[in-house]
Formats: structure tokens, C-alpha cells, sequence
């Protein structure tokens, strides 16, 4: 199994990553199929918030969810999913637009199912590829 952390933004509190595993990136895939750029700028917009100012507090950008699962959230509903790494390294593993309660939970439960695969490997010993730029 390759696993590779990719950079998505290094901010002064923590640094934020893309999770790659064996080539399949649903990040990637969300951001590339984003619909509405606007609120895809927000999203980022926040990504950096968090990063630069670590204030976790503002449940309407950042929240946690279940199996230490945090999702960024924007106003108009785009969700990215993530986990937490040696506690300053925030890891992105999938995202959707806000719909129905089941196909959130279906994107959780995919986040839950990606953040097992990559501290298993990490337990392992396995290989994690971590990019630095």
C-alpha cells in the first residue's frame, strides 16, 4: 500500500495534507468537481483560518463529528472531511456537498474507513510519503 501525504497549506499552527492511497485521492476528486467556485474559495479561505490560527472553537468552520472525524464546512454546504496527526497535522481524506443526512453519514463513514487504513499502515511500520511542497 503507497500512502502519500500531498500539501495542501502549511499555515503557522498546524499544517494541512492531502491523504493519497495507492493513487486514489478523493480530495483531489472533490476539489476538481467542485461546482461553485465561490464557495470553493471559502472553503480554502478556512482551511487557512484553522491552520494559521488553530481556533478549533467556530463549529461553523470547523467541526468535529464522530471517530475523530472534523469536517471544514461552508455556508452553502461544501463538507472536507479530516482527521489529526501527532496533533498539529491535519490530514483531508474526502469531501461532499451538503445533502441528505445518509449520504453524509456515507462520506463519514468513508472518512472513518480511510483514517483506519492510514494508522494501520502507520502501526505496521509501512512507508507514509510525506511531501513537503
Amino acid at each position: 500500500m503507497d500512502i502519500v501525504l500531498n500539501p495542501l497549506y502549511f499555515g503557522k499552527v498546524r499544517k494541512v495534507y492531502v491523504l493519497e492511497i495507492d493513487r486514489q485521492c478523493p480530495s483531489y476528486d472533490y476539489f476538481e468537481n467542485a461546482r461553485d467556485k465561490v464557495d470553493f474559495n471559502q472553503l480554502m479561505r478556512r482551511i487557512k483560518m484553522v491552520a494559521d490560527h488553530g481556533d478549533l472553537r467556530n463549529e461553523t468552520i470547523f467541526k468535529k463529528l464522530r471517530d475523530d472525524i472534523y469536517e471544514f464546512k461552508t455556508r452553502h454546504g461544501l463538507r472536507l472531511y479530516c482527521f489529526f496527526d501527532a496533533g498539529q497535522l491535519i490530514v483531508t481524506v474526502n469531501g461532499e456537498d451538503k445533502g441528505t443526512k445518509k449520504g453524509q453519514n456515507r462520506a463519514i463513514d468513508k472518512a472513518v474507513e480511510w483514517k483506519s487504513r492510514y494508522f494501520q499502515a502507520r502501526k505496521q511500520g509501512k512507508i507514509i510519503q510525506i511531501l513537503e511542497s
